[in-house]
């Protein structure tokens, strides 16, 4: 095969779509020609603020991670039609779907993570066999097999830094609403959200995340929930699934495309306290009764993701 010209934009070196690019390039041993721009988290989000910050050796075999880079390139070289390949990964990403669509002669396949960007993309009129929904890979050296994890109480798990489409008021009245339950939350800023409040619920603890610390947490947890009013992903439902952990998310990001009859449960934003009380005990049973299988039942490998990116 033609050595790929990966065109990374990232806020800083080794975010995910860095990541992904060359995970999964070393794993199918891809020849790869990695071409870092680095981008602010405020430049991402505008096309218009890009400008001038590209100058790549554009040939006819790319791949363009974070779809603004092939914007912002074809709009200063005019890409020609060849195989051009890009991703749509984030809720942010759905700004400049128009001018995709103008652009669709050009681009070979469009990865997208979750199926609702899928959607939107063909509702624009992007052709619809185009596009691949591939939510990304997990590692399972680390994640599974799961060995066994000494649980001395069970626990519900939260994952991820306290941001607004998190939905920290609704994490708040989870663990409000089911003292009985005990609720680990692994990420930064819950300390001193509204004043440090869910520090003084006595079935709480929070840890600052550590990715090091991740994977114990998920193998001992009853559950991951992730109750995000917007997503991308997130990649700690990969991550669960496979350590044999089952999640209860709201429908965002790619939760609808990874649920299954054992992986767990979609919930919507109603706070229904019955409802919510019936689906932690059942996902207590799952997780009893799958523990140490891998959910994701060996899908969304390194390997099967670089044979999508590059050949």
């Amino acid at each position: 095969m033609h050595k790929s010209n990966v065109f990374l934009m990232s806020n800083f070196k080794g975010w995910i779509l860095d990541a992904l690019a060359r995970e999964a390039a070393k794993a199918v041993n891809a020849e790869a020609n990695f071409q870092f721009i680095p981008v602010s988290r405020r430049e991402i989000r505008s096309l218009s603020s890009l400008k001038a910050k590209f100058r790549p050796d554009v040939n006819g075999n790319n791949l363009f991670f974070h779809h603004r880079t092939f914007l912002e390139i074809d709009d200063r070289f005019v890409i020609g039609e060849s195989r051009n390949r890009i991703w749509l990964t984030h809720f942010d990403d759905l700004s400049d779907t128009k001018e995709l669509v103008l652009r669709e002669s050009r681009i070979t396949k469009a990865f997208v993570q979750n199926t609702r960007l899928r959607e939107i993309l063909i509702e624009e009129g992007f052709p619809e066999d185009k596009l691949q929904v591939t939510p990304g890979a997990v590692e399972r050296s680390i994640f599974h097999p799961s060995p066994e994890v000494e649980v001395r109480e069970k626990y519900f798990l939260f994952s991820g830094d306290c941001k607004p489409r998190k939905d920290p008021k609704f994490v708040q009245w989870i663990i409000d609403s089911f003292p009985e339950h005990k609720f680990i939350i692994h990420g930064s800023g819950w300390r001193v959200f509204d004043g440090g409040i869910l520090t003084t619920y006595k079935n709480v603890e929070i840890i600052d995340f550590s990715f090091a610390k991740q994977a114990k947490l998920l193998r001992g947890a009853s559950a991951l929930i992730s109750v995000a009013q917007n997503e991308g992903g997130p990649i700690s439902i990969l991550e669960a699934l496979a350590s044999g952990t089952p999640f209860l998310a709201t429908d965002t990001g790619f939760a609808r495309d990874l649920v299954t009859d054992d992986s767990g449960f979609l919930v919507s934003e109603d706070r229904n306290l019955d409802l919510w009380g019936s689906l932690l005990t059942r996902l207590i049973t799952i997780k009893e009764s799958v523990r140490n299988k891998d959910l994701l039942h060996g899908k969304y490998t390194w390997v099967q993701l670089g044979a999508d990116f590059y050949f």
